[in-house]
């Protein structure tokens, strides 16, 4: 019996929702679009501006209520992981439902990203989600879709409906 209760104890610990952070959404990669405006500094497959294919490979995107009780994004590429929140964004929640959630996301270099997470009619999850990078020497427009393995919009209605918002 002691064994058995200290293999659930570690497993607990060694399991995300016994983490810090409270998981909303996990989606996989993203694949998009992206658009670069004719500049001296942007050299695009031997062009300078237009449209080009453009996918995040092995990283994804996680929408987490933190320890803090805030709104996060995780997200993780092939290099490293990021918390939105440890470097100075806003996020807010526009609109949100039992299957649908419109959050913007605000940085302090003027990045400013738009995520939707939805449930679709066969019953799978994505966010379509959007960034403008407004940096003068490399000014950028993505548009991108991830799947997501999960999605529970509940904890997010609940920190509104705490908040009063």
């Amino acid at each position: 019996m002691k064994f058995y209760t200290l293999t659930m104890f570690l497993t607990l610990l060694a399991t995300p929702a016994f983490a810090k952070n409270l998981n909303i959404a996990e989606c996989s990669d993203s694949i998009g679009y992206s658009y670069y405006p004719k500049r001296d500094l942007v050299v695009i497959n031997g062009d300078n501006s237009g449209w080009t294919e453009d996918r995040i490979s092995g990283g994804n995107i996680n929408l987490v209520i933190n320890e803090s009780g805030r709104l996060d994004f995780i997200s993780r590429d092939t290099m490293d992981e990021k918390s939105a929140v440890s470097h100075g964004a806003d996020i807010n929640v526009i609109i949100a439902d039992d299957e649908y959630a419109f959050l913007t996301t605000k940085f302090p270099s003027g990045v400013f990203n738009t995520h939707t997470f939805q449930k679709l009619s066969d019953g799978k999850y994505n966010v379509m989600w959007s960034q403008m990078v407004p940096l003068k020497g490399l000014p950028k427009m993505a548009s991108y879709v991830a799947e997501c393995n999960y999605l529970n919009l509940k904890p997010l209605l609940n920190l509104l409906t705490n908040k009063q918002l």
